[in-house]
């Protein structure tokens, strides 16, 4: 930049022109040179703070959407893991249900089953009480008519032996036989 100032002079200094040569003053010359540089200068560093602050931006906006991107990120994971959680829990939900069902049948099938059995219980007492009766009524039948059977034995064997001792009168054995021929009538 410099060697362009002094090129610059050196052009200002070396023209020439119908009038007078005149020299400049340095000091008014290097006055001017200066305020060239600095304005080549200052729009130099201009220059430069901008792209800088284009750079900065441009990183800032970089980071801006990288945050974006991992806030997204860690939203959508945390979406995936409750819905992981959320799927674990139907899935313990539907095997808690599915056992509570299996419980149920079991226990409808158990109380099926024991009142099955129940009834058959019942019905098997009731006809062995059947039976019991039954077979107490027999035997209490067949005793009623062994021990008439054995009444009827003692009577006739009482009959004759007072038809054989002769203590008896003629009417008294007649109503004797008419007796034991009514009964024998009755007992057919």
């Amino acid at each position: 930049m410099r060697y362009l100032l002094f090129f610059i002079l050196i052009l200002f200094i070396g023209c020439q022109s119908s009038q007078k040569p005149t020299i400049l003053d340095s000091k008014a010359t290097h006055e001017y040179a200066n305020s060239i540089v600095n304005q080549s200068t200052k729009k130099k560093i201009d220059k430069e703070l901008e792209i800088k602050k284009e750079i900065a931006l441009i990183n800032m906006k970089k980071e801006i959407e990288s945050k974006k991107i991992e806030a997204k990120a860690k939203i959508e994971a945390k979406k995936i893991e409750k819905a992981k959680e959320l799927q674990k829990a139907k899935i313990q939900l539907q095997a808690k249900e599915d056992a509570i069902k299996i419980n149920k049948i079991a226990i409808i099938a158990l109380l099926i089953f024991g009142f099955a059995f129940l009834w058959i219980l019942y019905f098997l007492f009731k006809k062995q009480q059947e039976n019991k009766i039954f077979l107490e009524q027999e035997k209490l039948r067949n005793q009623k008519e062994l021990k008439e059977m054995e009444l009827k034995a003692k009577m006739a064997e009482k009959f004759i032996d007072a038809i054989s001792s002769n203590n008896l009168t003629k009417e008294q054995e007649e109503k004797l036989l008419a007796l034991i021929n009514h009964k024998n009538i009755l007992e057919k």
